[in-house]
């Protein structure tokens, strides 16, 4: 019950902070909010679009703990799900370029990271621009592909668990149907060792009969 409230808490802090943030650039933006869909499989709704001399550009808001923050100024580095999403967006919108703003929930940066990097950076906001990829968008459409592929064929994919499974609403009947699969598997391999051993005992038995 805790982890999950937690996750909820989290969640719902980093939605304040996004939708505040949107709010004080409402004027700036274009559209926001607006369902753009990769596929007919695929849709989702992108955090802004505004103009730089008139070409458009996308914006994706992330609030992150001071933690996170902190490694993001340090490394620049985004998420590969990060990627993936803006060039969904992207994709989606004929748009070659998303700016990531990412916001510090706690406000502040941390002594140790100041005592260590110096005070210049800002403790509030970092932004990386990204641009569009091709061998992203082209590992998106095969994944697609995939899923249809399992669906069609009424087959389940391989199990594995990442960060967004806490947030899934079938990841209980997900771990469900990966202890049957579990389960199966032990029973066929449990089936198959007992097949071998009587295959093994069938010559020392046919010499017992014979003698």
């Amino acid at each position: 019950f805790r982890s999950n409230y937690i996750s909820k808490f989290t969640l719902d802090q980093g939605n304040v902070l996004h939708d505040l943030i949107q709010g004080y650039l409402g004027d700036f933006l274009e559209s926001m909010e607006l369902r753009v869909f990769f596929s007919d499989e695929l849709s989702g709704s992108y955090d802004g679009v505004f103009k730089v001399n008139e070409e458009e550009r996308l914006l994706e808001l992330k609030t992150m703990n001071p933690e996170a923050f902190e490694r993001m100024v340090l490394y620049g580095k985004l998420y590969p799900k990060y990627k993936w999403q803006a060039n969904c967006y992207m994709e989606a919108r004929g748009i070659t370029k998303t700016h990531f703003i990412f916001v510090n929930k706690g406000g502040m940066l941390s002594k140790a990271f100041i005592d260590a990097n110096g005070d210049d950076y800002d403790p509030l906001f970092f932004e990386i621009i990204y641009h569009r990829d091709q061998k992203i968008v082209d590992e998106i459409k095969e994944k697609i592909k995939l899923l249809n592929y399992h669906i069609d064929n009424d087959i389940l994919p391989e199990y594995r668990k990442v960060s967004e499974c806490s947030y899934c609403g079938y990841q209980a009947q997900c771990l469900k149907d990966k202890a049957q699969s579990k389960l199966d598997v032990k029973l066929a391999l449990s089936g198959s060792t007992r097949a071998k051993t009587k295959a093994e005992k069938a010559p020392q038995d046919i010499k017992k009969k014979k003698s």
